[in-house]
């Protein structure tokens, strides 16, 4: 996708609405904006407002200034790998009901947004393709860009769709003992939850000062680590035995890269390494307060 400008406008004249605020990623975003004198509108899960629904949103119609599109049918690898047939139908149907109900709303209402994408946007699975169909949507709509995030990790509630750096944290805390699902030797990129608010943050002021701005932007450290290695830190951290499962490979993925370097990265670079993350991680589950997503 190219670069491409938009018109000025005041983020500020009204709130900055954030879909799927009790997640992850926004969360820490509802946060962000908040430290930085936003006025922030939140859809915090499905039993808060129901996005599968049209007309949910009607209540923002004179309040939203622009959109962070968060919510999704989505979690970690033992929730998108889940071969059972229901799990990746439920996927492809409740994200497509939300699409079905978020979009027309913003291009009826004119209202700019960020749509939170993955690097798993061209890999052929459920999740993958339903990004996929929302990257296509948002250009078309000509009102928002994409953010394409690398395996986003930081303070959640554990469950089926929890993270490997959540799950991990919480058996050994409990047990001193952890168990992964492979062998860990298969390697991906790591961005903490506060560094990618940071980085919607910076792409939401850009879009206003109407600077130039990749279609889809690439969120990421570039910094490809074995899950092995994220493992071995947290033993570093907490006193536990984590044992990998040395007979199963994880399920493979084309590695894809990501650009950084477009005029964007040149205005934000993460903060967060992986040892200060699991350090934050860690820290915070005596004192915070996670939620899921959906």
């Amino acid at each position: 996708f190219f670069a491409s400008v938009h018109a000025k406008f005041d983020v500020k004249k009204g709130g900055v609405l954030v879909l799927g605020s009790g997640g992850l990623i926004g969360s820490s975003m509802a946060t962000w904006l908040e430290s930085h004198d936003y006025s922030v509108l939140h859809v915090k899960n499905r039993r808060h407002i129901d996005l599968r629904v049209r007309g949910n949103l009607d209540q923002f119609n004179d309040t939203a200034s622009f959109v962070v599109f968060l919510a999704c049918e989505v979690g970690g690898a033992k929730f998108l790998e889940n071969s059972a047939s229901n799990t990746q139908i439920q996927i492809l149907h409740n994200n497509l009901r939300i699409y079905d109900a978020v979009f027309p709303w913003l291009e009826e209402r004119k209202i700019p947004f960020i749509f939170a994408s993955t690097y798993l946007h061209s890999q052929a699975s459920s999740y993958g393709a339903i990004k996929r169909a929302g990257e296509i949507w948002v250009q078309q709509l000509s009102l928002g860009k994409t953010a394409r995030f690398w395996n986003v990790y930081g303070n959640e509630a554990v469950g089926v769709r929890s993270h490997v750096m959540t799950d991990w944290i919480e058996q050994c805390l409990k047990t001193k003992k952890a168990s992964a699902l492979t062998s860990g030797h298969e390697v991906r990129q790591f961005l903490f939850a506060d560094d990618a608010a940071n980085a919607l943050g910076t792409m939401m002021a850009m879009m206003a000062n109407g600077e130039e701005l990749e279609q889809a932007t690439d969120l990421s450290t570039g910094k490809w680590t074995p899950i092995r290695a994220v493992g071995e830190e947290l033993q570093k951290q907490l006193p536990c035995d984590i044992s990998f499962n040395d007979a199963e490979k994880a399920k493979k993925r084309t590695r894809v890269s990501p650009n950084l370097k477009t005029k964007f990265h040149q205005r934000w670079q993460p903060k967060v390494d992986i040892t200060e993350g699991l350090r934050l991680m860690i820290e915070s589950k005596s004192t915070a307060n996670p939620k899921q997503e959906l």
